[in-house]
């Protein structure tokens, strides 16, 4: 398809081809590292995928998650708001891969602890990957998943229940000569 072909030629010539030899064919030089051959790829997005939403939502999605894996937060999410934004965008984009998208951005925004926002992104994989069926069986677990450790974060699912009752301590006051029973809760 040419949303392939797109993204193989976007591969080819603006990532890898930065590990030739500096000055041969858009090379860098042999010793380039995988963030600086990301870098320089991005400069040419824009212009390799005008038209073309489904073939930048895939280059964008790759990259997001990429500079993930790289634990550079700020990148991974411009790229992965813009790859929902043209998978939303393109009404021909696979479901799976528009919930994927949508998981891996709430996924990111769950690690950065900003709840709020991760809440509907995972609240969106979901639905899409119900409405896929079963083809999306793995996204719609991954995103039922990721719920259930941003409801753990947020202190609303059952390890949060039970470390805040471990958290419950019992301790005895002095009160008129007599001791009395009381419970102090910390919430989590």
């Amino acid at each position: 398809s040419a949303t392939r072909q797109a993204f193989s030629d976007f591969l080819v010539s603006d990532v890898l081809a930065v590990a030739r030899p500096e000055g041969v064919q858009g090379g860098l030089g042999v010793g380039v590292t995988v963030a600086q051959a990301l870098e320089a790829a991005e400069a040419n997005l824009e212009k390799r995928f005008a038209g073309r939403l489904l073939a930048e939502a895939t280059a964008r999605d790759a990259l997001g998650k990429t500079w993930r894996n790289l634990a550079k937060y700020e990148q991974a999410e411009r790229h992965l708001r813009r790859a929902v934004t043209a998978f939303e965008a393109d009404t021909t984009a696979d479901p799976v891969r528009r919930a994927r998208a949508r998981l891996e951005l709430g996924s990111l925004m769950l690690d950065l602890s900003r709840y709020s926002e991760a809440a509907p992104e995972l609240d969106a994989a979901l639905a899409l990957a119900v409405r896929a069926g079963p083809r999306a069986g793995e996204t719609r677990i991954e995103a039922a998943h990721a719920f259930g450790v941003l409801e753990e974060a947020r202190g609303h699912g059952p390890e949060a229940e039970a470390r805040r009752t471990a958290r419950s301590t019992k301790r005895r006051a002095p009160t008129s000569g007599r001791n009395v029973r009381f419970e102090s809760v910390r919430r989590v």
